[in-house]
């Protein structure tokens, strides 16, 4: 009976696991996100965007934000409108510029050393002393075996 529950739920248990959409964002990073809302130009709070104003600001009250970075995903997953922005300060107000057709928002906020993107990696490689430091290759010197080469030689 009891290996009968057990199995039951090895078998349920991957259905509880978040989609893999969710698995591509890390979650929730160390610091907390106090309040995130819109304001209109003049900077009054509104509850939602409308079509009567050209642009709004989504501003996000952080609190212990250091290192992290803010992706705000506009309009979902499959838009190409995200801002990331890193929060210097520990405590501090951003405001992002957003246009007025986009309608749906999310925030995900990611720790960079978990984040796979190129720039982290580089980040973390240059931590451990690994980076290239961006030195050019020496450009070859004339003398090879071809005609321009023994030409560049002085060879005929």
């Amino acid at each position: 009976m009891r290996q009968n529950v057990l199995r039951t739920l090895l078998i349920l248990l991957p259905l509880a696991l978040p989609s893999c959409g969710a698995l591509r964002h890390p979650g929730p990073a160390k610091g907390r996100v106090r309040d995130y809302y819109i304001t209109d130009a003049r900077g009054e709070r509104i509850d939602s965007i409308s079509t009567d104003e050209a642009y709004f600001y989504l501003v996000i009250d952080s609190e212990n934000m250091h290192g992290q970075e803010a992706f705000i995903d506009l309009d979902g997953a499959d838009n190409e409108y995200i801002f990331r922005r890193r929060y210097l300060d520990t405590t501090r107000r951003i405001k992002f510029k957003i246009r007025r057709d986009h309608q749906r928002l999310k925030v995900y906020f990611y720790n960079p050393e978990k984040w796979t993107h190129r720039c982290a990696k580089r980040r973390a490689l240059r931590r451990r002393g690994e980076a290239d430091k961006g030195q050019t290759p020496e450009p070859e010197q004339p003398g090879g075996t071809g005609k321009a080469g023994q030409e560049a030689m002085g060879k005929e």
